[in-house]
């Protein structure tokens, strides 16, 4: 799903719909779709038959803020609420899922530090290229407390759990354009930095590499990226780096290495 006024977004979206048919996937595109028409899309999507797919991909490139993504009205869409939860949750796709999502997080800059990271400069990485880009905006947690009588009663007889439920958080990882807060970076001519970087990984290593090192590698290319940011109402130009996150809930090795995916 993407949209029309986020200049760069038309050689992502074609540089992804490429490599995704190379990979064996079936591409649906939408553009330019509302809040109501992104929830509509992904309700319809989740109703059809998906008994012979083996990897669901989906990638929504849009404007972001915190945990919206936006439709083209400006209307916000829960991000994990209103489009991961009921396809994650959903008994009709039972293949594992792949999420990308190309999109602001926040308002903040990562303007960077001096000191150097652990795995940045890992000699792994292949150089990213520099890029010039627009603001996307254009653009276990513990307590010292006791423990309630509620939490205290629910204690589990692991022997006694039925073995043919599985967790509803499984089988699925999201790989986010920027970390939480910040900004996503995307090139006018280019396109965005995730995306480019992801096309370059599933291009070059995609049938090798299970899906989890690929995103490993997407995320060490967008770190190396040097960013010329360059603001629209001045002259001036600020250098400004991204952090791509991965978050996973594969129990096992994803490869695409199917003939019948779908995206």
């Amino acid at each position: 799903m993407r949209g029309r006024n986020r200049k760069g977004m038309e050689k992502d979206s074609a540089d992804l719909e490429v490599v995704l048919h190379r990979l064996g996937f079936s591409v649906n595109v939408k553009i330019d779709l509302s809040s109501y028409e992104m929830k509509d899309a992904i309700r319809k999507f989740i109703n059809k038959n998906h008994s012979q797919s083996t990897c669901l991909l989906l990638s929504v490139m849009t404007h972001g803020k915190e945990q919206e993504a936006m439709g083209t009205d400006w209307k916000g869409v829960g991000m994990h609420k209103d489009i991961i939860l009921p396809i994650v949750k959903s008994d009709n796709i039972p293949c594992p899922k792949v999420f990308i999502m190309q999109m602001c997080r926040g308002n903040d800059r990562d303007v960077g530090v001096s000191k150097v990271r652990w795995g940045v400069d890992d000699a792994a990485a292949v150089d990213a290229q520099p890029m010039e880009v627009t603001e996307d905006s254009d653009s276990d947690s513990s307590s010292d407390e006791e423990p309630s009588p509620e939490l205290e009663a629910f204690q589990v007889d692991w022997s006694g759990v039925c073995s043919k439920l599985a967790p509803t958080d499984v089988d699925y990882i999201i790989t986010w354009a920027c970390a939480e807060g910040k900004v996503s970076l995307r090139s006018r001519k280019q396109g965005s930095v995730l995306i480019q970087e992801v096309v370059k990984a599933f291009d070059m290593y995609g049938r090798d590499e299970d899906v989890a090192t690929l995103f490993e590698r997407v995320r060490r290319n967008v770190a190396k990226v040097e960013a010329n940011l360059r603001e629209e109402d001045r002259e001036t130009e600020s250098i400004v780096k991204q952090s791509a996150e991965t978050k996973t809930h594969l129990l096992g090795k994803l490869y695409f290495k199917s003939s019948s995916s779908s995206a």
